[in-house]
């Protein structure tokens, strides 16, 4: 054992550092634990609500997607759920980049979240499911295995397909920026391009799944595990080249986009309300005008029928004649 000599004159401080770094971890909050049926979930209060939203998601996919991989979960595997970047970073061992959410370690059979909202939560958490499933199923190959069948079952299997993928798939179709089945073995560092290689992936493990359903991709990891080798994993699960494959998934990439909705820019939002405004002071301005006119129609009758009463009342004759009526007096 190792001793720290501490100088006499250092001391008083040496002991208040001591002293406020375990006031500091005394006042954080104890883990709290709940247990779902393969997963269980490590948090502090007051983020029940996140671990909860975690513990249902981790459990409903690995119900619903183990025998696709061939893998069952020996153990509960552990979920850790962070409030700070600092706590995530010590969890899962490292520094992280601030864009990384969650991290899976199928060595260890654990995955590390960090908290933000409970709707994302869900959706990193079915996503980082389907890498430890993955990585237990692909055993010491896993590092092997290329980054498209990493992202792209995470991305399947999770539900994670929205319009925006469809959007830069067809914007690559249409520009000729697709990618080939080698090119996604690694992902371009590029965002954009990064983009379309997640789409990509996406459409190729949803492809191959299509052609076996029953199964899955499971035929295809214990092949890949076994040869190591994508073309032969190929061949040997679906009885197709990779050049075969590829031709597929271009089909299915076509169908995939052939309907892809328009997406709304910013600027059409403003030109809608425009339109919008327009047609709603158009509108108004016409009721008015009716309403004008319909008050002058009026006003010009009241008019006419004043007129008309004057008139009358000028001509009209005295009755009965002034003559008899003067002799009836008489008499």
């Amino acid at each position: 054992m190792r001793l720290l000599l501490i100088p006499r004159f250092c001391r008083p401080a040496s002991v208040g550092v001591l002293l406020a770094l375990t006031t500091a971890a005394a006042a954080q909050p104890e883990l709290e634990s709940l247990v779902g049926r393969h997963f269980v979930v490590r948090f502090r209060e007051p983020n029940r609500v996140h671990a909860e939203a975690a513990l249902e998601e981790a459990d409903d996919l690995v119900d619903r997607v183990q025998d696709d991989f061939g893998v069952k979960l020996a153990k509960r595997a552990e979920i850790i759920v962070c409030a700070t970047d600092t706590e995530f970073d010590r969890t899962v061992g490292e520094r992280q980049p601030a864009w990384v959410v969650g991290v899976a370690q199928p060595e260890v059979d654990r995955i590390v979240l960090k908290q933000g909202s409970v709707k994302g939560l869900r959706r990193v958490t079915r996503h980082e499911a389907v890498h430890l499933l993955l990585g237990k199923a692909l055993g010491e190959a896993e590092s092997r295995a290329p980054r498209w069948l990493h992202e792209g079952a995470a991305k399947y299997y999770g539900d994670d397909w929205t319009a925006a993928d469809r959007e830069v798939l067809a914007g690559a179709a249409k520009q000729g920026r697709l990618h080939t089945i080698d090119q996604l073995a690694d992902f371009p560092t590029h965002p954009d391009e990064g983009a379309i290689a997640y789409a990509e992936s996406f459409v190729l493990v949803e492809y191959l799944v299509s052609l076996d359903p029953p199964h899955g991709l499971s035929r295809f990891v214990v092949e890949f595990r076994a040869t190591g080798e994508v073309s032969r994993g190929f061949v040997r699960a679906y009885g197709l080249t990779q050049e075969q494959v590829e031709a597929g998934w271009r089909e299915a990439i076509k169908a995939k986009t052939r309907h892809a909705p328009l997406s709304w820019t910013a600027e059409a939002t403003g030109f809608l309300l425009m339109v919008v405004v327009f047609v709603f002071a158009y509108l108004r301005v016409r009721r008015r005008s009716r309403e004008i006119r319909r008050r002058m129609e009026e006003e010009e009758l009241l008019e006419r029928l004043f007129d008309e009463t004057r008139r009358r009342e000028r001509v009209r004759p005295t009755w009965p004649p002034r003559d008899e009526t003067d002799e009836a007096s008489d008499e």
